[in-house]
């Protein structure tokens, strides 16, 4: 028999929403970020989650000497901008998420997620 697991409530989506923000502020880093939002996946026995205009992903863990070290990846569902500036308010330029060629960015006005092409920009 299956076993039914509840479903992330909006409290839960909220609480990531918050973690990334201040991940984009720079409160947190990267590894209690990624450590976070896995402990809410993993609770919910899930691998990926829709936040809104963002969607994050437990790509697994990364075996490091120090012990594993949880991956997460960051999908932008809020548009993709050609200036860097949020596709859906404006403001701008977006606080870099990650990424190189195609980055990764949060609106700090409306809390968007959105990608951001800038290979051609720079040459690169």
């Amino acid at each position: 028999m299956a076993k039914i697991l509840s479903f992330p409530a909006q409290e839960d989506r909220d609480a990531i929403r918050s973690l990334l923000r201040s991940r984009a502020d720079g409160e947190i880093g990267e590894a209690e970020f990624s450590r976070q939002v896995v402990a809410v996946l993993r609770h919910y026995g899930i691998s990926q989650l829709c936040c809104g205009s963002f969607r994050v992903r437990d790509c697994g863990d990364f075996h490091t000497p120090k012990g594993p070290f949880p991956i997460v990846a960051i999908s932008a569902a809020g548009g993709q901008s050609a200036d860097g500036r949020c596709p859906a308010c404006g403001y701008g330029p977006g606080r870099w998420l990650r990424g190189d060629r195609v980055i990764t960015a949060f609106c700090a006005a409306c809390g968007c997620v959105f990608s951001w092409p800038v290979a051609d920009e720079f040459g690169l």
